[in-house]
């Protein structure tokens, strides 16, 4: 389980059918074109599904200094390594969504903030941090299938010269992308619970203020 940066060249290089690199530091068309693409692909496989590498819980305080406009009475700060949401809740357990609670109308995240009617509120997201959904260790191989694909399709008109390859390609990491983005979420709980002690990290007035508790 797990890849890395240059397996993942490697991986994409070969399905584009040409002779993969052995280094990152290779002065090859594919290695640039993989560097090209790179971080594109990771936040696209970042999109594609709630990968339990990625999912992150924080307890998120709110901004002092912004002052709502109307409606909501309370601004937070979206997380700065924020990519897709999975929940928000008023509870550090996570249960009841603050959707359920307030008929679908108790939080609306709009301009890089989370507006409630509520402080603090808990948020589960994907994450691209570095010890989250961009650590490739911790991928499955199904993630690091679908981001090969992807690597492949977008570097495949340069180093292939064919776009109806690139296009089959992509259209592979979408279908390895779905299928392990489905796997993960069986592994998941049915409940978003979390077990022992709280381990979110905390936000302050400011996103510079984001910690560990």
């Amino acid at each position: 389980m797990g890849t890395t940066k240059l397996q993942l060249y490697k991986r994409a290089i070969t399905l584009c059918e040409q002779t993969p690199i052995s280094a990152l530091t290779d002065n090859v068309e594919s290695r640039k074109r993989c560097d090209d693409h790179y971080d594109d692909v990771l936040l696209w496989l970042m999109e594609q599904g709630f990968w339990r590498s990625a999912m992150r819980t924080v307890e998120i305080t709110q901004n002092t200094g912004v002052a709502p406009a109307f409606s909501f009475e309370y601004a937070h700060d979206e997380p700065s390594d924020f990519i897709r949401k999975h929940v928000i809740s008023l509870s550090e357990f996570l249960h009841p969504p603050l959707d359920e609670q307030s008929g679908g109308n108790g939080y609306l995240m709009e301009g890089g903030y989370i507006w409630a009617n509520a402080t603090p509120v808990y948020m589960r997201y994907v994450s691209n941090d570095a010890s989250y959904g961009y650590d490739l260790t911790k991928w499955t191989e199904g993630m690091a299938a679908a981001a090969a694909f992807e690597l492949a399709g977008r570097v495949a008109p340069f180093l292939t010269g064919s776009g109806t390859k690139a296009e089959e390609l992509k259209d592979k990491a979408i279908e390895r992308a779905g299928r392990a983005a489905t796997f993960d979420v069986l592994q998941q709980t049915t409940q978003t619970v979390r077990e022992g002690r709280w381990t979110g990290a905390r936000f302050g007035s400011s996103r510079s203020n984001y910690r560990r508790v």
